[in-house]
């Protein structure tokens, strides 16, 4: 229910930034540490990862190392860096009662098709088995900037 009075509906969207914003920071976070991972593999040699992996394993690993892997996974973490920023910056224009953007929103919603659409592709592709766990974040970030973006314009039309 999105509030009808200015200071609510100040105090809603301050409150919904923050969380998202934490959020993105920690996918950022984990973002980064996958593609540190990505490349981390790709600089070891077969003998060294013969040791940690069994052949198909590994053959699986080279197999994945592709321009499109480091691509998405770069884009992916951009996305969430950008979305995090525009939310904080809107959450200083909101202390000092400046108007606010919807544009963290707008990324926020790419953000959940594009990390949606490679979800779907891993799994048609064979990459990685359908789980719930796959489509639980999405839906919930979807909430979330669906509410902030609900708020925001209550906020800026009062």
């Amino acid at each position: 229910m999105i509030p009808k009075t200015k200071a609510k509906l100040k105090k809603h969207l301050t409150t919904t930034s923050i969380l998202t914003l934490i959020l993105n920071l920690l996918i950022s976070l984990i973002a980064l540490l996958n593609i540190i991972g990505l490349v981390y593999i790709a600089t070891q040699s077969d003998a060294q990862l013969a040791q940690i992996y069994d052949h198909s394993t590994l053959s699986t690993i080279r197999e994945a190392q592709t321009f499109w892997t480091y691509f998405q996974a770069i884009c992916v973490l951009v996305l969430y860096i950008l979305t995090s920023l525009f939310l904080a910056i809107n959450l200083r224009r909101l202390k000092t009662d400046k108007s606010i953007s919807f544009l963290p929103y707008y990324l926020g919603f790419l953000l959940t098709v594009v990390t949606t659409a490679l979800v779907i592709y891993s799994i048609l592709s064979g990459q990685s088995t359908p789980h719930i766990s796959n489509f639980v974040a999405p839906v919930l970030f979807t909430a979330l900037y669906s509410y902030g973006y609900q708020c925001s314009k209550a906020y800026l039309k009062s």
